[in-house]
């Protein structure tokens, strides 16, 4: 029997609430929150792969792939597989949680020519540094096996998918779901 590689709306929403249920107290736990929603969200609607995620910046500059204003709106210029560069539509409610990640950081709510720095930053201080597409698996990791171990009682089905989800799921998932849209 082939798996499905993708998460049922109701286990994305599950995902969504252990995001949400993150603590919030301290400004570190506070960093992983927002940093943790914002990876899970950009994955979701941008349909990005990890190491495409990892390397993308605040603004596109230089060939470096990035958030870029065209004239009909803001877009996500990538190098994908196969160094194939592209610009991928960015919908409103990615562009809401970008505005939310950047806040959350201390910056304007929308980039600007010029600014430097990773679309995913670090949270050791050091403002402009990212992350790497391992550390970024890992966050995913983290997320779904926590939701996994937070239904098992109630949804045992569920939760058995979330076990064997991986990062590259949320692909799947939101190109899944954008598909299923009536």
């Amino acid at each position: 029997k082939k798996q499905r590689r993708y998460l049922t709306r109701k286990q994305w929403g599950m995902v969504l609430e252990t995001i949400e249920g993150l603590p919030r107290e301290t400004i570190r736990e506070k960093a992983h929150y927002h940093r943790t929603r914002w990876v899970f969200q950009l994955l979701y609607r941008s349909f990005l792969r990890r190491f495409e995620a990892a390397s993308l910046k605040m603004v596109a500059t230089n060939g470096e792939p990035g958030f870029e204003y065209l004239e009909d709106g803001w877009t996500i210029y990538v190098v994908g597989k196969g160094i194939k560069e592209d610009n991928i539509p960015c919908p409103q409610k990615l562009m809401d949680e970008f505005i939310i990640y950047r806040r959350s950081l201390g910056l304007t709510p929308l980039p600007s020519n010029g600014e430097e720095g990773y679309a995913i930053q670090s949270i050791t201080g050091e403002k402009k540094g990212g992350i790497t597409a391992q550390a970024l698996y890992k966050i995913c990791e983290v997320i779904f096996q926590a939701t996994a171990e937070r239904v098992r009682e109630e949804f045992p089905t569920d939760a058995i998918n979330l076990d064997k989800a991986t990062i590259h799921w949320i692909r799947h998932t939101g190109i899944s779901h954008f598909l299923d849209k009536d």
